[in-house]
Parts: structure tokens; sequence; C-alpha cells
């Protein structure tokens, strides 16, 4: 088994004890939630309403006070361009549900936990004192509380994606929020969070226009049948690349691209953007929300065209800015169209391929934009109805359609 005594614990001095600090000194009396919100320029006020004691029931535990106030008073969002908390109901859940989706996650890292033991040196809720997640990162990364003794006493524990590395940090979550925004935690430069450097940083998370909620879901969840939440993979994707394709690039501003195409795109999309940027994958052209290099507006509009033309010879699948449509972010070099089936919370988005005429179409809710690229890079599988297989003597990835 994992010795625990191994794992780095953290302590956190005084704020003031450190130098540069945004905050000069530790404010005695004045509510530490409203420092983090001063700190990311966030108006704190009653966005959200959950029914605790019924969440807290749920559980068998009672949530910690500032992160209850937190998941009321903060908008959605992403700490420093990476970090999101987990709401009751946001994923996969009903709103008295707090873990939803992440039910999963901690079932899949406690049958980790039965193949590989010393991967895993706390225990894992619902456990005694077990690993409790409260947030989760863009590259698929789970932040935990330690849930020993009372809430007021719980820690907050760090790990990579894959439970190889672990820290458990001296304090709480909103300490935790504050080193995070301001660069001072340790745990951050382990394990490689995808955190963003400079400012303290709050992006907005928006839900998708009215216009593109509600009937197109009926069509997906007709196709869904079985599969689970897709999951990032990030990790494999950026394996199989080499690092000459690794592009310095200037950060893809997420927020105008958002309010220009109208959506919020899935957390691993926006980690390939940064890292690789649009190109052909094999024979697979992805899209980018930048006009210099890869227009994806002009291609959403260019789909949703040719939507309209085909489904009057019997094309299906309504298409985004339809309500619920297909948001296309790619189309290989015969034609075939890749997409997302927009139902849930972007990350969990599975992706969609739409043959040529829209005469057929092939929904994988179990694979996420990265998962996909990493399953189409397989030359043992075939992931598209009635088609060769990709040219695999092209180059696997080619940035910028060079």
């Amino acid at each position: 088994m994992h010795n625990l005594d191994a794992v780095p614990r953290v302590p956190c001095p005084p704020l003031g004890s450190r130098q540069g600090s945004v905050l000069q000194k530790e404010r005695v009396g004045v509510n530490r939630i409203d420092d983090l919100a001063s700190l990311l320029g966030v108006e704190r006020q009653a966005w959200h309403g959950f029914n605790w004691p019924a969440i807290e029931r749920s559980l068998g535990l009672e949530l910690p006070a500032e992160y209850k106030e937190i998941a009321e008073t903060f908008p959605r969002g992403e700490f420093q361009g990476a970090v999101k908390l987990i709401r009751p109901g946001d994923v996969d859940g009903d709103e008295d549900d707090y873990l939803g989706y992440f039910a999963h996650r901690l079932q899949d890292m406690r049958e980790w936990r039965n193949d590989d033991p010393g991967r895993f040196p706390f225990p894992i809720y619902p456990e005694e004192g077990g690993l409790l997640p409260w947030g989760w990162t863009s590259r698929s990364a789970l932040l935990f509380w330690r849930t020993t003794g009372s809430w007021d006493k719980w820690t907050v524990v760090v790990a990579d994606p894959t439970f190889e590395k672990w820290v458990e940090l001296d304090q709480g979550l909103c300490d935790f929020l504050i080193e995070l925004v301001t660069g001072r935690v340790e745990a951050v430069d382990v394990h490689d969070l995808g955190v963003a450097g400079g400012r303290p940083t709050f992006v907005y998370e928006k839900p998708l226009p009215a216009t593109s909620q509600s009937s197109g879901m009926d069509f997906w969840e007709r196709m869904r049948g079985p599969g689970g939440a897709p999951e990032s993979n990030i990790p494999a994707l950026e394996s199989l690349l080499p690092s000459e394709v690794l592009r310095a690039q200037s950060p893809v501003n997420w927020t105008r691209a958002q309010e220009n195409i109208g959506i919020w795109f899935p957390a691993d999309y926006r980690e390939f953007m940064e890292t690789f940027g649009p190109g052909n994958f094999i024979d697979l052209k992805i899209m980018a929300p930048d006009i210099s290099s890869g227009d994806l507006a002009a291609f959403l509009a260019k789909k949703s065209e040719d939507a309209r033309k085909w489904r009057r010879k019997g094309g299906r699948p309504p298409v985004y800015p339809e309500k619920g449509g297909l948001i296309a972010w790619g189309e290989t070099s015969d034609g075939w169209t890749c997409g997302w089936a927009p139902v849930g919370h972007p990350d969990t988005w599975g992706v969609v391929l739409v043959s040529p005429r829209f005469r057929s179409v092939d929904y994988l809710p179990e694979l996420s934009f990265s998962a996909f690229l990493v399953a189409y890079a397989d030359p043992e599988k075939s992931l598209f109805l009635g088609r060769d297989q990709p040219n695999r003597t092209l180059p696997l990835f080619q940035p910028c359609f060079e």
C-alpha cells in the first residue's frame, strides 16, 4: 500500500509573510470570500440557490460553509482559466445530487485502486475520511477535500489526472483558490493543472443561447443508447504528437470567442487549441475560433447551410444554430462532418459523425473531442460508417492547414 506519510503536505504560511503578495497582510475579520471576489473582479450576488439540507442528507456529510457560499454567490466559470467548482446538479445529476457524474469518477478510482492499491494513498468517499471532489480542471484532474473530522478541518488534496502524484495542502477551499489565482500554490507547479499565469482571472461560463437548447435534445437522446459520459484524453493525445508540432502562440481569447460564436467550448478542445492550434489531424481538418487560421464561425455557417440543403433530400440531424443542433468542429478529406451533440455540460459533450450529404449520423456519447482523436489515430479502429480508413501515410498532425 502507498505510505500516506510519503504524500507531501504543503504548509501554507500567512499571506503577509510572502514577498510580493497581492494581499499585503492577513486581514482579521474580513470575509475571505470577499477577498477572493475582489481579486477576481467578480460581483457577488445570489446567482444560484440550493437545497443544502437535502444535498447534505444524500451525502451523509455537512459541506463546508465557505463552499456553499461560493457556490451560491459566484457565477459559473473557471478560476484562473482552469479550475471549476462542482455544483449540485451541474453534470448528469438533479439539483439535490451533489456528485452526479463525479460519482462515476469515484467508482473508477475505487476500481483502479483494486488493481493498483499503491496509487491511492487516501481513502475514497464514502469511506470514512475519504476524498470528496469539490472541483476539476481543464486537464481532467480532480481536486478533493480530505473529509477528516468536521468540515472546517477539511484540507485540499490535489492529484494529477492519472492519480500518480498527490499533494495535501494545509488549507481549505477559499484559501486554496486565493493562492491559486495569485500564483502561490506549490501544487500547481507539481501537477501542471493548466492554470493560466499572470493576474488573477475568472473566465465566465455562459450556457448555450436560448436558440440552441431544447428541441434538438430529443434527437440526440433518441440516438444516445448505451455509453458512459466522455472523459478528456489530452495526455494520451499529447503522447501521440511529436514535440515539434507544439505551437508558440498567443492564448485564445475564449471569452471573446464565446461571445462571437455563441457557445462555450469543452475544456479538452480549448486545451488542444492552446497547445497545437488548428490544423489537419491525419485527414481531419480541425477548425478554431480564430479568423486568421481556421474560422470556426464561417465553418458553422456553411454546415448550417449544407444541412438545410440536404434535409430536403432526407438529411436528419439538427445543426447549430438550430435548437440543440450539432456543433461542427471539423471535416474529413472525404466530407464527413465531426462535431458535438450539445447535451448537458460542454465537458460531457460526445462526438457526432455525419456522412457527406447528411445521409447518416453516428453519435458516440462516450467519446470526448480528445478521446475521439486518440481513437481516430488507431489504425485498428474504424470510427466512420461506410468509408475507408484515413490515409495513414499522412503526417499525424500538420498545424494551420499547411
